[in-house]
């Protein structure tokens, strides 16, 4: 692990992202910063192709390109300082109907860059617009050290002494289940907002509604919070007014009890209501799950021909 804290976020979204322009909407919110936005993107990983333009231009000029029966998607770099990364994946409309997830994640890799509140309120900033282009249901950001850590933790959390000794306790969130943790930044779509009301009015140190209806929850007023002596993701304090507001099984721990999709956070249909999505109106997949689940076309093999890039 690097000794220089990274910045990362994730969000993911069920909205109808490959509708005609909103992948300018989505482009224009990863533009929306100077001091944020990419300087190459390609469709292929890693990315090599310098933009000539803005990144909104890019993506708008991908909405012809991608296969509507297919997941799609891009990868992008900014090679100035702050220095970052990110990436987004569209599945199509019928994998959308099977529950399958757009995701939109980046991170920057000069964390100490955020030695300010002020740049940390523009990154705050930066993110909502983001989250709300994507019609988010969830996102979070935090520094890579505290991911990392509630990896490792739950890893040694498996069920029997064998799956501890080898690390193999269960590690990636069921969204219908459960959501991964309390970070520095929390966005919480309008079902959660629903669903919560007023058990989430008291939290964090700071929060806001978007004009999406989310709620973004600030859990502390930095991110760089990280302590390498913790035991337990509930070692830190700033976490448990979450855990007992909303409940300790809403998160993933080592003393969670997992429990039925929709019991203890939204189900599907409740996140596909709040994002206007009619899900029995959508198309079954025209290709086989599976080959988009092992090789998205995002990925390509040694051997197959580079995907088309829009020019300029």
């Amino acid at each position: 692990m690097s000794g220089v804290p990274e910045l990362e976020w994730h969000i993911v979204s069920v909205a109808m992202l490959r509708m005609p322009g909103r992948l300018r909407s989505i482009g224009d919110a990863v533009d929306s910063d100077e001091d944020f936005r990419p300087t190459i993107a390609a469709r292929t990983f890693p990315p090599r192709r310098r933009l000539k333009g803005a990144f909104a231009d890019y993506l708008a000029r991908l909405e012809d390109l991608f296969d509507p029966a297919e997941a799609e998607g891009c990868f992008y770099e900014r090679d100035l300082t702050p220095q970052g990364n990110g990436e987004m994946l569209l599945v199509d409309n019928g994998r959308l109907r099977l529950n399958r997830t757009h995701y939109l994640g980046g991170g920057f890799v000069d964390g100490d860059w955020f030695d300010s509140g002020e740049r940390l309120e523009r990154m705050s900033e930066y993110l909502i617009r983001i989250a709300d282009a994507f019609q988010a249901f969830y996102g979070y950001c935090s520094v890579n050290q505290l991911v990392e850590q509630r990896i490792r933790l739950l890893k040694k959390n498996a069920v029997t002494s064998l799956g501890r000794l080898f690390g193999v306790g269960r590690s990636v969130e069921e969204p219908s289940r459960e959501i991964p943790d309390v970070y520095w930044w929390n966005y919480f779509g309008p079902a959660f907002v629903e669903r919560w009301a007023s058990r989430l009015e008291s939290l964090g140190v700071k929060q806001l509604r978007t004009p999406t209806g989310a709620k973004v929850i600030w859990a502390t007023d930095s991110p760089f919070v990280y302590n390498p002596r913790a035991r337990s993701l509930g070692a830190y304090e700033w976490k448990r007014p979450f855990y007992d507001a909303l409940g300790k099984d809403v998160f993933m721990w080592e003393g969670q009890q997992q429990r039925a999709p929709g019991e203890v956070v939204p189900n599907w249909d409740d996140h596909h209501r709040a994002a206007g999505v009619d899900v029995a109106s959508l198309p079954s997949p025209e290709r086989p799950v599976i080959k988009s689940k092992i090789l998205p076309r995002v990925v390509v093999s040694k051997d197959t021909p580079p995907l088309e890039e829009p020019d300029g």
